[in-house]
């Protein structure tokens, strides 16, 4: 696994992997200040793209310089029931991965309320809400 990461890690390249989840936030989420049932954070930085070495960033804002929800589909692989990804793993188009990057991942305990519930093929869209009231709870900033 060692020799895995090491081989596939490039200086400056903010861009490299991401699983490919049951929803892929995009662009047009981030900009519309876009609202998931199954929200469990919220991405709150602009999308910051580098495009090549000595061209300036491109900046894109969130609606209103609001928020936008981060649904559980996006971290959640589509393939591997189990895994599950926060920050610039979590799955999303090119520019929309310039804010997942900046995100507040999910304690382990709130993701061992998924894994409880690791039928989630079987109860999807339901598996989201125990999680929310578990963040609630606790004083998450969700909009629910």
């Amino acid at each position: 696994m060692r020799a895995f990461w090491q081989r596939d890690q490039k200086i400056g390249t903010r861009e490299t992997r991401h699983v490919n989840a049951r929803y892929q936030v995009t662009t047009q989420d981030i900009e519309n200040g876009a609202r998931f049932d199954d929200v469990v954070c919220l991405g709150a930085w602009p999308i910051e793209y580098h495009t090549e070495p000595g061209q300036p960033t491109v900046w894109r804002m969130v609606h209103e310089n609001s928020t936008y929800d981060i649904p559980l589909r996006t971290l959640c692989s589509k393939d591997t029931p189990n895994l599950f990804v926060g920050g610039r793993l979590t799955d999303g188009d090119s520019y929309a991965g310039g804010s997942l990057r900046v995100m507040e991942p999910l304690s382990g305990q709130d993701m061992r309320l998924v894994l409880r519930r690791r039928s989630m093929r079987n109860h999807k869209g339901s598996e989201h809400i125990s999680i929310q009231k578990s963040l609630c709870v606790r004083m998450a900033h969700i909009k629910v």
